[in-house]
């Protein structure tokens, strides 16, 4: 969790992520005394956010710095030149190359200037400031322990989205997705204290076998959902349930899926990034969604809209996804599941063990590899080891087909 608090050598705060050790500084002409305010009161996602008192705000470090208007629109970028004034309005800062995500609100007229040392923003008299942060680490929160009991499986699977950093529709990017608890085996089940349960009011019920929980994993994952023990497996969303079909069960949790993640990316383009999307171009005279409304939407809304649309109204700006896994459902394979939701991938159930002919594009070297590239910050301790007969096969793709929504490049990260 990220801090922040009051120098103790100078005047200004510190901005410390625990996760990363990183660190960095704000000065202010006079001391300040940091008040907590809600992350809300920043547009993007933000873990912890304070207000200040201040007339100037100093920036330690020549970084790239990139100004809003409070509405998105894109205003001004540091590096453009090296004094700029702004007119009083409204702004959001967003600070680029150093080792927290910062973002600072000013409501003020603001003189930008850039020195070799640093970034000066003066504003007009002593305005209230609001900095807010957010860690870029990519490492688990911890590790949840389970038994051999497939119960436990989908107990902890009700915890993957605890790493999520926002669940609007910018979570479409990997940046704003952490990365999901671990899982280890042990005696008995239980959850570090710091892994919290997400409150999003959708739930998936599911019988409490391997064969379901896996190809579940990456939506259970992305959707921020709980898992309940159920016979018929279902998506609940509010009021609204959705089944999903027994006898085409893989293909339907795969089409949920890829359907809520193309309609988010969609829909995140009303955001603070409003790109051109070709994705948007080929679907949206195909639907009838109010994509800017969706974006503020409650979750519950947005997926309910969501999944009212018949998929095959998308299907044709879907392209091949740029990860599948077929595993085998046994309690070795229950420790590879994080990872799979890391990269949201598609994952389905193999019959039994792949034979080495088989598997010889996917060799245990090639397997250690994508354990330790996964997650590239995870001490080696917490990565599962390999298992003596390979559990499950992967298929990865060329992103370049999906380089427009952000599948592989925003959405699911390719790491090489």
């Amino acid at each position: 969790m990220i801090n922040i608090q009051t120098l103790s050598n100078q005047l200004g705060i510190e901005i410390a992520d625990p996760a990363t050790k990183g660190r960095f500084e704000i000065h202010t002409p006079t001391a300040v005394s940091p008040t907590q305010v809600e992350t809300a009161e920043l547009s993007f996602p933000v873990e912890k956010a304070v207000e200040v008192r201040t007339s100037t705000v100093t920036l330690p470090k020549n970084r790239g710095l990139f100004v809003r208007t409070s509405g998105g629109e894109f205003v001004f970028e540091s590096a453009e030149k090296d004094r700029k004034h702004l007119p009083d309005d409204e702004y959001i800062l967003e600070m680029g190359g150093v080792s927290v995500k910062l973002y600072i609100s000013i409501s003020s007229s603001i003189t930008v200037r850039r020195r070799s040392n640093g970034i000066n923003l003066g504003l007009d008299g002593q305005r209230n400031v609001v900095i807010g942060a957010r860690s870029q680490h990519q490492t688990a929160p911890g590790t949840i322990t389970v038994t051999d009991d497939a119960e436990d499986v989908m107990r902890a699977l009700s915890f993957f989205g605890s790493s999520l950093k926002t669940t609007s529709p910018e979570r479409a990017f990997s940046t704003l997705r952490g990365s999901p608890p671990l899982i280890q085996h042990g005696d008995e089940f239980h959850v570090p204290s710091n892994i919290e349960r997400p409150s999003t009011g959708v739930k998936l019920v599911l019988p409490p076998k391997r064969e379901f929980l896996y190809p579940a994993t990456s939506l259970a994952y992305y959707l921020g959902t709980t898992i309940e023990p159920g016979k018929e497996p279902r998506l609940i969303v509010g009021d609204s349930e959705y089944e999903l079909d027994r006898r085409r069960y893989e293909t339907t949790v795969e089409r949920t899926l890829q359907q809520v993640f193309l309609l988010d990316c969609v829909a995140r383009t009303e955001g603070l990034y409003p790109v051109c999307l070709y994705e948007r171009e080929l679907i949206e005279p195909r639907v009838e969604l109010d994509f800017a409304r969706l974006f503020d939407a409650p979750l519950a809304d947005r997926l309910t809209a969501y999944l009212d649309v018949p998929f095959r109204a998308i299907e044709p700006a879907i392209s091949s996804w740029n990860f599948s896994a077929d595993v085998v459902p046994s309690v070795k394979s229950d420790e590879v599941l994080p990872l799979l939701a890391n990269d949201l991938a598609l994952v389905r159930i193999a019959e039994s063990p792949v034979s080495t002919a088989k598997t010889e594009a996917a060799n245990p070297e090639r397997l250690e590899a994508f354990y330790r590239t996964s997650s590239p910050e995870l001490p080696e301790s917490n990565v599962p080891d390999l298992p003596v007969n390979p559990v499950f096969e992967i298929e990865k793709k060329n992103p370049c087909r999906n380089e427009r929504t952000g599948v592989g490049r925003s959405g699911v990260s390719v790491r090489r």
